[in-house]
This record gives structure tokens, C-alpha cells and sequence, in this order.
């Protein structure tokens, strides 16, 4: 299987303006790492509803999920009070593509809307963000927003 994958990653220069991963060994062991860690989470999943229960370990997980929803909208109405007007800020990556930010929070309802309107166009590179990642780095700065939110990306829930 592993040539497989070595043959997938070489097969993106094939297309115009990409080229082939730079480092191989470390993309396949990063995938090893990943395959290891959710092996040892399914272990520890049903170890843990095993132990005490599916549905008990529902109720705990959905009550996990709770508190972290309180916690992101309490630092959302925080941050509305402090800067009522939306945030903004851009970055650039190397090549001077913008990536544009406006953050607009909800002071009542502690949601926020994140809209890229005025970031870059795809490009052939690999700085593109799927909307699983860009998701993923939004919760990722939430959490560091505020030490109360310890919870991992997985126990947000989808409403959060």
C-alpha cells in the first residue's frame, strides 16, 4: 500500500503548475502517526463504552459538547462588548495572495459569522483549505481565545 501512496503523491506534478510532495517520508509518516492515533481512539472508545455503556457515554459526550458551546458563546458576547464593530485583518502568503477576515459577532446569541470575502483566489500551490480545515482553524483559535475551552475540535458540536 505504501507504494500506492507514494505513486498518489508523485502523480500531483502531473498536473500543470503542481509539483510532487518536497518530503515523501515525512507525508507517510504523518499518515502512520494519524492511522495510530485513531486506532488507539477506537480502542479507547470502546474500552470506555465497554465499561459503562453507549448511551451513557452519549450522555457524557453531549454534555461535554454543552459546555464548550457556553464557553465559545460567552467569549463571543466578551469580545462583542469589547469591540462592538467587526474585526478585520488580512494576511498575505509569499506570493502576495490576501487572505481577508471579518469577523462579525452577535453580542445576543454569542455567534459569530467568519467571512473570507476578499481572500484570494484558489491557486495551483498547496496553500488551499479545504472547508473541513478552515473550520478546523477557526475552533483551533476559539480555543486559544480563552484557557476555559480545553475540549478538543471533535466534542464542538456541528451548531457551535
Amino acid at each position: 500500500m505504501e507504494d500506492d501512496i507514494r505513486t498518489a503523491f508523485n502523480a500531483a506534478a502531473d498536473f500543470p503548475g503542481c509539483s510532487a510532495t518536497r518530503r515523501i517520508d515525512d507525508n507517510l509518516s504523518d499518515l502512520k502517526a494519524q492511522i495510530a492515533a485513531n486506532q488507539r481512539g477506537i480502542l479507547l472508545l470502546n474500552k470506555l463504552c465497554s465499561e459503562f455503556s453507549l448511551p451513557v457515554v452519549h450522555v457524557y459526550m453531549k454534555a461535554i459538547q454543552g459546555n464548550a458551546q457556553v464557553a465559545t458563546e460567552n467569549l463571543l458576547r466578551e469580545t462583542a462588548i469589547k469591540h462592538p464593530k467587526p474585526l478585520t485583518a488580512v494576511d498575505y502568503y509569499d506570493d502576495g495572495t490576501p487572505i481577508k477576515l471579518a469577523i462579525t459577532i452577535n453580542a445576543t446569541s454569542g455567534t459569530a459569522i467568519f467571512d473570507f470575502t476578499g481572500t484570494g483566489p484558489q491557486t495551483l500551490g498547496n496553500m488551499n483549505c479545504p472547508i473541513s480545515i478552515t473550520h478546523s482553524a477557526l475552533i483551533y483559535a476559539l480555543r486559544g481565545a480563552k484557557t476555559m475551552l480545553l475540549f478538543g475540535m471533535s466534542l464542538y458540536s456541528p451548531e457551535c
